[in-house]
């Protein structure tokens, strides 16, 4: 059991830390705005619509093509999977095309497979975040990882940093019929980690994790500016906020 302590904060007697993993503990931008791209084309290709649409196909996803950064709104990296479809498919609604989900969900799985001999290129750890996965290891807390991302695509983001042994559990978005931010999947975490809810924090870096620790009924969420969302935007969630993970103290 420790203390997180911050100079504007602290957490008393956490035995439990669920972690994010794109935005937290890897750099979202750089490995979505890639798959995000591999996935506009190929949707492109498949319709034969004009790669006019490109950009905004992009955009449906959550990507800002002019900056190669991701949307605050999202909803990739935020939202499930299941809602970044359907605002492809929204967006169809507005072309000649309109998108079927279940062809959309069949080239996303064409797009993962194709993506997969490159991935460890696009994987940028944020280096305050592996440190402190290794603080809190060394400090006798449980971890667990929980991410709307595929279970395979975090067990090897997790593997790549070689961070895999520090993680009780690593869930992914395809093992709960369930949103994260329903806070059922950390719920179950919290249970199979063994430790009583209000004892286990989580960390990310988007309101949903907020949404989640919430409806999860844990201690807390300390939420962090390494993703797509500003540390201003971030304070009206929790007051638990840093701009970089180095500031948290364990005591």
């Amino acid at each position: 059991m420790v203390n997180l302590v911050t100079n504007s904060f602290s957490l008393d007697s956490i035995e439990g830390v669920i972690f994010d993993k794109d935005g937290t503990i890897t750099d979202s931008n750089i490995y979505w705005s890639k798959i995000i791209k591999m996935r506009a084309q190929k949707i492109i290709e498949y319709y034969g619509i004009r790669p006019i649409h490109f950009k905004n196909i992009c955009s449906s996803m959550g990507l800002d093509n002019s900056s190669n950064r991701l949307l605050e709104s999202g909803p990739i990296a935020i939202k499930s999977r299941k809602e970044v479809i359907n605002s492809i498919v929204d967006y169809s609604k507005d072309i000649e095309v309109i998108f079927n989900y279940e062809e959309i969900e069949s080239l996303f799985f064409e797009v993962h497979n194709e993506f997969l001999p490159q991935m460890d290129a696009f994987i940028k750890p944020i280096y305050p975040c592996l440190d402190l996965i290794k603080r809190l290891y060394h400090s006798k807390v449980k971890l667990s990882l929980l991410t709307s991302d595929t279970t395979k695509n975090a067990e090897l983001v997790c593997k790549k940093l070689k961070i895999t042994s520090y993680f009780e559990h690593i869930v992914g978005g395809d093992l709960s019929n369930h949103n994260k931010s329903s806070g059922i999947p950390a719920k179950l975490i919290c249970k199979r980690m063994n430790i009583e809810n209000k004892n286990v924090i989580c960390i990310g870096d988007t309101p949903i994790d907020h949404e989640m620790a919430v409806n999860a009924n844990l201690k807390g969420s300390i939420l962090v500016e390494s993703g797509q969302i500003p540390f201003n935007s971030l304070l009206s969630f929790s007051k638990y906020c840093v701009k970089n993970l180095s500031e948290i103290f364990i005591y």
